[in-house]
Parts: structure tokens; C-alpha cells; sequence
């Protein structure tokens, strides 16, 4: 019995790995047309829910001008 992240990552197709980036890039274009930048992304930040929808997470390094440090 493989490992259940491998086996599902191994098993991506041209199609799925298209969408996945496409709603990152679209997670990122939400951010940047609110003025933040996450600062922080990598796949570790990047949550992977039912049929490969995306959420980001760790916000901690990110910058926004009106929220003062």
C-alpha cells in the first residue's frame, strides 16, 4: 500500500495540474487586486481539498499598506 499523497500526486494528468494552476493563479490575482502579497507562498501553504480545489493558507508573512506592523 503506497503512501495516499504520493500515489495521488503521481497520478495527475496535464488536465488537473492546468486547473490546479489556474485557481492559484487566480488566488493570487484576488490577492494582488486587494493590495496583498502573501509573501510566503510554496506548496506547503497550498491546501488541497476534494477534487483538487485549492486554498492557501499562512498569511503570517503576508503585507498589506494598510495594516500597520
Amino acid at each position: 500500500m503506497g503512501n495516499l499523497i504520493t500515489d495521488r500526486w503521481n497520478s495527475l494528468t496535464l488536465k488537473k495540474i492546468i486547473f490546479i494552476m489556474s485557481q492559484v493563479a487566480q488566488a493570487l490575482r484576488f490577492l494582488h487586486l486587494n493590495k496583498i502579497v502573501h509573501l510566503d507562498l510554496k506548496p506547503e501553504n497550498i491546501l488541497f481539498l476534494k477534487n483538487f480545489a485549492i486554498k492557501l493558507i499562512d498569511f503570517g508573512e503576508a503585507y498589506h499598506p494598510l495594516v500597520p506592523y
